[in-house]
């Protein structure tokens, strides 16, 4: 029910409420839990103290570092903000080199951390964070001069004012409260109706371009995004295949047993209750630096495994609390005789921070085994399907509230960048997926400029068990689990993109540009899964409906 402002404050403190209208009058889809965070305020603090916390939060969480952008700015404001912004970058590093020029005893390693340090204090300004950069002992002038194009790039600028638009909205709404149980969970209900919008959009645009190869077939790019990963029923497909196969894996090699682990974050992390109350502790952090404190926990424990030779292998799935707050699942398989040791080492890190609040022995960490006796697959099947459509493996939903969740999931993950899936000490899915883009013949082919018989026999096992789906297959080609990268049989090709003339092609920041064309094997011959070049341009309207007549539906394989 929509809270009203009591209005018999009015006539005695005219002047406060003239201006607490008027900031409420710019912020139109808060503005009733504004209202009612005003009448709470209003019950035990003065009007003037009120107005006063009302233009403290506007400055904290509704506005955008610069003098006219706020969350609730249309997306033409932020384009014609981001114009500006790369100007006035631009003006900056012109006004600094200019400087520098002038100062010749300077070296050229002062001149290239001093354009660092400007784009990290324009970047700190704006509250973005700063372009990928080297190491300070590895920073070089191509590295700077990248940076400085970004920053001096609209289209850049645009992309991070949108990204800290839909976070300052969203950490507005549950500072509110209006991330809770009550209020449909996960997310708000602001930030669901952008995320809906923002996917109609995207939509609406991949139906307006086509894609069109070297051998003249045209799609769709709508049409090839529903045959990838990006499509939720491939991707839930996919996700069931690997974790399935797992298991077989697992199985067949004696001396695994599987553990489901759950860890959440301190109550420190988590903002509100069920019903919409603020937590007395919460710490005022996001859902973004709550999944970073999982990281970091994460990280500890991998590398006193690694320090306790304990290797394991699974699925980690992040999903959030009804208040956002994330927490992780994560279905692993451990040496029996080493199950104990790991779940101790885990359960020490999680418990490392607030180890005596109460439920935190109970809560925070979590490990079961004898659950999983009828099939670890099935255990885990739920959590995967709640995370993308809530489907189950026959396509039927789970219930009303898993696939509502699931839409609230995916607006939640994608506004604050978590990746919600994670495969652990398992062989790369990319060689995977490239590896079912090939057919019989054009592997067949390609195998035979390899020289070396038994490479070309381990390329054609690996092929075979990806273009069947049998994940279990798959991973014993590939020499089994919980192998480094660079010591796997088989791993991507990358191959710079070059123009017409032979020479590198650099995007518009400077940079050289690597392709992923396919697979090779150490000291072989790659064997080339990306075979047509494309060409994305706006669809050509065209009366005559024989437009399309001669382009038959896209092969799977386009976009595995």
């Amino acid at each position: 029910m929509r809270a009203r402002i009591k209005l018999d404050y009015v006539p005695r403190f005219h002047e406060c409420w003239e201006e607490i209208f008027r900031i409420l009058a710019k912020y139109p889809s808060l503005r009733n839990d504004l209202e009612s965070a005003i009448n709470a305020k209003t019950g035990t603090h003065s009007i003037q103290r009120t107005l006063q916390w009302l233009k403290a939060f506007e400055n904290r969480y509704l506005k955008i570092n610069t003098a006219f952008l706020t969350v609730e700015s249309q997306d033409i404001a932020l384009c014609d903000a981001a114009d500006k912004l790369a100007s006035r970058s631009q003006r900056a590093f012109q006004e600094e080199i200019g400087q520098l020029k002038h100062q010749q005893q300077r070296s050229a390693n002062y001149r290239q951390h001093a354009g660092v340090a400007l784009v990290k204090t324009i970047c700190k300004g704006m509250e973005v964070n700063p372009p990928n950069m080297p190491e300070p002992e590895k920073i070089d002038q191509m590295s700077v001069v990248s940076a400085v194009a970004r920053l001096a790039d609209p289209k850049w600028w645009r992309r991070k004012a949108r990204t800290l638009q839909a976070r300052k909205l969203e950490a507005a709404s549950r500072y509110l409260g209006a991330v809770c149980k009550r209020r449909g969970g996960y997310c708000s209900d602001a930030t669901l109706r952008r995320h809906t919008a923002n996917k109609h959009r995207n939509r609406e645009l991949l139906e307006k371009l086509e894609a069109i190869n070297d051998q003249g077939q045209r799609y769709t790019l709508a049409e090839l995004s529903d045959l990838g990963v990006s499509n939720p029923v491939i991707r839930r497909n996919e996700l069931m295949t690997r974790i399935r196969g797992t298991e077989e894996y697992a199985t067949q090699s004696t001396g695994f047993e599987p553990v489901f682990i759950t860890q959440t974050c301190p109550s420190a992390y988590h903002s509100h209750n069920r019903g919409g109350n603020e937590y007395d502790n919460w710490n005022r952090t996001t859902p973004r630096e709550a999944q970073q404190y999982l990281s970091n926990t994460w990280a500890k424990v991998r590398a006193s495994w690694k320090k306790e030779n304990i290797p394991c292998f699974g699925f980690r799935v992040a999903e959030p609390h009804h208040d956002g707050c994330p927490h992780w699942h994560l279905l692993l398989w451990f040496p029996k005789d080493s199950i104990e040791k790991a779940l101790t080492i885990y359960r020490n890190y999680a418990l490392a921070d607030f180890p005596n609040e109460p439920g935190a022995q109970e809560r925070r960490f979590t490990a079961k085994r004898d659950e999983l006796a009828k099939g670890a697959t099935n255990y885990i099947a739920k959590y995967i399907s709640k995370n993308v459509d809530g489907l189950n493996t026959d396509g039927e939903a789970w219930s009303l509230d898993v696939v509502k969740t699931a839409v609230r999931t995916e607006a939640w993950a994608r506004t604050w960048g978590v990746r919600q899936f994670q495969s652990i000490g398992l062989p790369s899915v990319t060689v995977y997926r490239e590896c079912r883009r090939l057919s019989d013949e054009q592997i067949a082919e390609q195998l035979q400029h390899i020289p070396d018989a038994e490479i070309k026999t381990r390329i054609q096992a690996i092929r075979d068990a990806a273009n069947k789906g049998d994940w279990c297959a798959y991973i014993q080609a590939m020499g089994g689990v919980a192998i480094p990268r660079d010591e796997q049989p088989l791993r991507a090709y990358m191959l710079l993109k070059l123009k017409e003339t032979g020479e590198a092609a650099l995007n518009q920041y400077g940079e050289t540009i690597e392709q992923l064309k396919g697979v090779i094997a150490w000291n072989a011959v790659p064997v080339i899964t990306r075979i047509y070049e494309w060409v994305i341009q706006p669809i050509k309207t065209n009366d005559d409906e024989s437009f399309y007549q001669e382009a038959h539906a896209p092969p799977l394989d386009l976009c595995q």
